[in-house]
């Protein structure tokens, strides 16, 4: 086994700077590496890594609305963010490729979502209707 491939952080490298077994994993990003992997990362590596994974670009946005919905016996997750458009031109071209507004889970939905409102605004009148407004 060569040299390389055994290295492992002793105490005395984790105090030197090296990273201990908490501070390892304080991104999500690394806590999906293995374990073994990870411990052999110097803290100049894996703070690299934390910047170019992927799941590190995602920032706070003015709103970011997540909820789970029971769905017969199973969650459905919804997610509603909406902020400043900070995407290049090029990635909100990619992005309408990889995944179109045409398809038949968002349509589906879309219908549902307006099936529900008409149905509030329907029920709303109807009640509406029989509320003296003090005429």
């Amino acid at each position: 086994m060569t040299q390389a491939a055994s290295t492992t952080t002793s105490g005395a490298e984790m105090e030197a700077g090296g990273a201990g077994p908490s501070e390892a994993f304080d991104a999500p990003e690394l806590a999906r590496l293995p374990p073994e992997f990870v411990r052999t990362l110097s803290a100049e590596q894996r703070a690299l890594l934390r910047e170019a994974l992927p799941g590190r670009a995602w920032r706070r946005h003015p709103v970011d609305l997540r909820f789970s919905v029971p769905w017969f016996g199973r969650g459905l997750f919804m997610t509603l963010i909406a902020g400043t458009e900070k995407r290049s031109e090029d990635r909100r071209m990619a992005d309408r490729a990889r995944y179109p507004l045409h398809r038949v889970g968002n349509l589906l939905f879309l219908g549902g979502l307006a099936a529900l409102l008409y149905a509030l605004v329907v029920t709303g009148a109807v009640l509406a209707d029989g509320i003296p407004l003090g005429g």
